[in-house]
């Protein structure tokens, strides 16, 4: 998983700094102390803050791995995810189905500061290494013939009449970002996991001359 590379936060640090010195005056030894908590208040404000500096998608590389699953992602098909974290910790997801997923979390979503999806616009199906945008800003088709690494998914666009082209030739709907709420995925799941089981279940007329009408 690919770290998170140290940025400076140039101004912010100089003030954070600043405001841990205490000005002494006429405040005496008291009012010294309650500068000095003051200013730890303040600094402790400014480093919840620093990871927002971070907030840029990371470039993949051969040894990135799915979060759920831990599959290699340059090797699966179709576009990807990932999350960055309040504590600049790093998630990736080989299929943006799961990437909705996580971002319903319970467990997760307070925790998350941007999430990035690769657009497919104009590009060739297969693995990407760049290419991110910002996720919710995005538009999907979803249900359409092309599978990614977890089955059916959502193929994100930055234009909406690449994803009505797309939609055009692959099938399934044309949904914005905001509409892949919380109950959306969870039916689209559902969804995606009988499909994944009819297509792995044993034709029962294998072997037997008859033809298969599934």
């Amino acid at each position: 998983m690919s770290g998170v590379s140290p940025v400076s936060h140039g101004g912010r640090g100089r003030r954070c700094a600043a405001a841990m010195r205490p000005r002494r005056g006429a405040w005496g030894r008291a009012g010294a102390w309650a500068a000095t908590l003051l200013a730890l208040a303040i600094v402790s404000a400014c480093e919840r803050k620093a990871p927002l500096a971070d907030a840029f998608p990371a470039t993949l590389t051969a040894e990135s791995t799915c979060a759920v699953d831990g599959m290699l992602l340059m090797e699966q098909p179709g576009p990807k995810g990932q999350l960055l974290l309040s504590d600049g910790e790093r998630l990736f997801y080989c299929d943006v189905r799961e990437l909705f997923e996580a971002l319903h979390d319970a467990d997760l979503s307070h925790r998350i500061l941007a999430a990035y999806a690769q657009p497919m616009d104009g590009r060739p199906w297969g693995s990407h290494a760049d290419g991110w945008a910002d996720a919710r800003e995005l538009t999907y088709v979803m249900g359409s013939e092309r599978w990614g690494a977890m089955g059916p998914t959502l193929v994100p666009f930055r234009s909406v009449a690449a994803a009505h082209r797309f939609r055009d030739t692959h099938g399934g709907a044309v949904r914005p970002a905001p509409e892949l709420t919380a109950q959306v995925m969870r039916a689209y799941a559902r969804e995606a996991h009988e499909a994944m089981r009819k297509r792995m279940a044993p034709d029962p007329h294998a072997g037997t001359g008859r033809q298969s009408h599934n």
